[in-house]
């Protein structure tokens, strides 16, 4: 964000109730707002209401591509002219002027014979009386194409502080919108992201009005960023923040108490965060192909049955991946994930063939062509088992979807007679870029 919009945007703030903020999104807000539309596959309609002076749509027009469609929507006339001018003056907005139209005005008052892939929105309705809140809601859900999404940044923590210090019947607005709300979230959310790194801190969150369809992954692309912490050429999983942040604690304590051993906590922290490294990678979908789930060295190619999945056989593909690996999983194909469940277990060393029956983690997608099964396996090192992705997402080839913490196992089950393997044990594979099988064209089960 430069600080001249900034500045703008805190000149132009003359009603809070219709801004929500005192200060435009950050790039790392816009970001995790975009999530959702860059995973589609042009052409895409996109509709951003509340653009301000322009700190996302910065960012969404950077992602457009030839085809789409960008309609800005904003009710304070100040913003618009300059959103206007920008598009006149500013190389980086020229560029796709003409796939641009903004719209002076309310988002109730948008015509509404174009439906959009996704809703991008900035309104505060945190702040807004309950009868609005309800409008603007269903105002969404009528725009919204089937199978889009709508992402909402909202101020963190501001609705409960807002019912805490208004009691009584000055409250009772709030207390009706923060319900309507409530009710919405329960019902449309399909996840949240939490975005530090803005002022104030902030959740964005995504929504589906209509039901996932397995189909509907054929039109998604994975990307990157989600739960990634990225610090100039650095990015890591985001759960090395905690780690890095209570060892730098600790660090400061025991220099604060005049011992050398202070140095210990910054290397374990420097160690921790190179074993959560999250490097980029440019993932080729294909739908004939399973890929690499992780990366590490092939164990098993077998034919299997696991009493956790029925008694069907399948094809397991399993990896060993060392400390020295990155821990980031991957989806091996694109799918609905229908079943996310656990099962207790032991702690064997991963590299053992009685590590089949360590606690594990599955996440079973239903996919174009067959049933695929994608299992995170913990080792006897610090056996904790994340996963980003729940019931009901699509989750596209390649998308990172979890990580296993220090040595651990990954298992890939396929449909055995509809896909014939491509590795072999001992051979080296990266997640999401090497192939583990190839779909035969026979009927999935």
């Amino acid at each position: 964000m430069k600080l001249s919009e900034a500045f703008r945007f805190v000149s132009g703030v003359h009603d809070f109730s219709k801004t929500g903020t005192l200060l435009p999104t950050s790039r790392w807000g816009s970001r995790a707002l975009l999530r959702e539309c860059q995973r589609r596959k042009a052409p895409r309609r996109i509709l951003e209401v509340g653009s301000g002076t322009g700190a996302v749509t910065s960012a969404l027009v950077s992602c457009l591509e030839p085809g789409d469609r960008l309609v800005l929507c904003e009710i304070n006339p100040d913003y618009v002219n300059y959103l206007r001018h920008r598009f006149e003056v500013d190389p980086h907005f020229a560029r796709v002027r003409e796939q641009v139209e903004i719209f002076q005005g309310s988002v109730l008052d948008l015509p509404g014979e174009h439906l959009h892939d996704c809703i991008l929105s900035s309104i505060p309705l945190n702040t807004l009386p309950p009868g609005l809140v309800r409008q603007i809601l269903e105002r969404y859900r009528q725009l919204l194409a089937p199978g889009g999404t709508l992402s909402y940044i909202e101020l963190m923590w501001l609705r409960w502080l807002r019912l805490l210090f208004t009691p009584g019947l000055s409250g009772r607005p709030w207390r009706e919108a923060h319900r309507i709300l409530e009710d919405f979230i329960g019902t449309h959310q399909v996840y949240r992201e939490t975005v530090w790194a803005n002022l104030p801190p902030g959740w964005v969150r995504h929504f589906r009005f209509t039901p996932t369809r397995t189909q509907d992954v054929e039109t998604l692309r994975p990307v990157e960023g989600r739960k990634t912490l990225v610090m100039g050429p650095i990015r890591v999983a985001s759960d090395a923040l905690k780690f890095a942040a209570g060892l730098g604690g600790v660090a400061w304590m025991l220099r604060r108490a005049g011992t050398l051993a202070w140095s210990l906590p910054l290397l374990l922290a420097a160690g921790i965060t190179t074993f959560l490294r999250d490097p980029h990678r440019k993932v080729e979908p294909d739908p004939d192909l399973a890929l690499s789930a992780c990366d590490g060295r092939i164990m098993a190619v077998e034919r299997v049955r696991d009493p956790h999945l029925g008694e069907g056989e399948w094809l397991r593909i399993s990896a060993f991946l060392s400390l020295f690996d990155v821990h980031i999983n991957r989806i091996p194909v694109s799918g609905r994930i229908v079943d996310r469940f656990e099962v207790s277990g032991g702690a064997a060393p991963a590299f053992q063939k009685k590590a089949e029956h360590n606690h594990a983690c599955y996440l079973v997608l239903d996919t174009p062509r067959g049933r695929v099964v994608s299992v995170q396996r913990v080792g006897i090192i610090a056996r904790r088992i994340v996963t980003w992705m729940g019931l009901g997402e699509l989750a596209a080839q390649g998308e990172r979807y979890g990580l296993i913490r220090m040595g651990s196992r990954t298992d890939v089950y396929l449909p055995p007679d509809c896909y014939e393997p491509l590795v072999r044990p001992g051979q080296k594979v990266v997640a999401g870029i090497t192939p583990l099988a190839r779909y035969t064209g026979a009927s999935p089960r």
